[in-house]
């Protein structure tokens, strides 16, 4: 059975029959944090059915699985394949299908439906679908929504879109952060964007990440509503000019290897240190945005850090100014 999101699949294996569930199953997502997130849940209500779990990996010996305990009468293990199948894998999940022991119920967790082995379609699947960036980010907030609805919380949308944002896309660490929140703001209804700009502000590199993000999507509010947490948190102008340079200047390179026509593979290789999320992102940008409009940005914080180092002027007024005029330019270049 194939899902659009966890939440849907989660949801499914809360209220299925499980006297259907015999032999095997198999749990299928491109992202581990969706392969264990369902099986956890799958976990818990086995659980309350007596059963005890366990966990195989490839480091193990295979018997392993096979080896029954007179303490144990119902196990259900967790055979994690994630990897690309080999031989001896495809081997395994054959033999774990035709054991059909009446003590064990294997969960074999997968990147992808294994296609060498015939078989599979006679056992229950719950397959994640592959999501488009744009598709993750409205399955986290409505998995946020799930999140604060059962803490008896609500949330701006504003909130939410900065914590996707600084998530990076990763459910794990958005979770960390909105369990935080939570109790961060037990005596108030409602999480504000300020409650988690309040909590980013001691990682600052965090929130100027947030920063460039809302430039670069031209979200001008919310870049300014950004830029004066960050300066109250004591970062210094200088220093927010130099990250959006570093950050401007990626994207420069970036666009130019993009028309040299330069594969995503080629592209990625000059940028080693980036995440694969971040990079993503970034190749989004790139691909909205002009070349010479980057540069124009790119000349835009020079003017204004030279300023900074060498003229008496209003710190907070002139980069209030640098944010709405860099704003504006991707907006033009959009």
């Amino acid at each position: 059975m194939k899902f659009q999101t966890l939440k849907d699949s989660c949801f499914y294996i809360q209220n299925m029959d499980l006297s259907t569930l015999k032999g095997c199953l198999f749990i299928i997502s491109k992202d581990a944090d969706s392969r264990k997130r369902a099986y956890s849940t799958l976990a818990k209500r086995l659980l309350e059915q007596g059963y005890c779990t366990k966990s195989y990996t490839k480091e193990l010996p295979q018997e392993t699985l096979f080896s029954l305990s007179l303490f144990e009468d119902k196990t259900l293990w967790q055979v994690d394949l994630a990897d690309r199948l080999k031989t001896q894998d495809a081997a395994l999940i054959s033999r774990i299908m035709s054991e059909n022991s009446p003590h064990c119920l294997y969960a074999i967790c997968l990147s992808e439906l294994p296609k060498q082995i015939a078989d599979y379609t006679k056992f229950p699947s719950f397959e994640m679908a592959e999501l488009k960036p744009w598709e993750q980010q409205k399955e986290l907030s409505s998995w946020i929504d799930y999140l604060c609805q059962s803490a008896h919380k609500k949330i701006e949308y504003q909130a939410k879109e900065a914590l996707i944002k600084d998530s990076d896309l990763n459910r794990s660490t958005l979770e960390n952060e909105l369990e935080k929140l939570i109790l961060a703001t037990f005596e108030k209804e409602t999480i504000t964007l300020s409650d988690v700009l309040e909590q980013s502000s001691g990682d600052v590199k965090g929130s100027l990440f947030l920063l460039a993000d809302h430039i670069f999507e031209n979200r001008q509010d919310l870049a300014l509503h950004v830029l004066i947490a960050t300066q109250e948190d004591g970062s210094h102008p200088l220093q927010i000019t130099r990250y959006l340079r570093g950050q401007i200047l990626n994207l420069v390179l970036m666009k130019s290897l993009m028309l040299a026509k330069k594969s995503d593979e080629d592209i990625a290789s000059h940028f080693p240190q980036m995440r694969p999320k971040s990079l993503e992102k970034n190749l989004q940008y790139c691909s909205k945005l002009r070349q010479k409009g980057l540069e124009s940005a790119l000349l835009m914080v020079d003017r204004l850090e030279i300023a900074l180092k060498n003229e008496k002027i209003d710190e907070q007024l002139s980069m209030e100014q640098l944010i709405v005029k860099l704003c504006s330019t991707c907006s033009q270049m959009s």
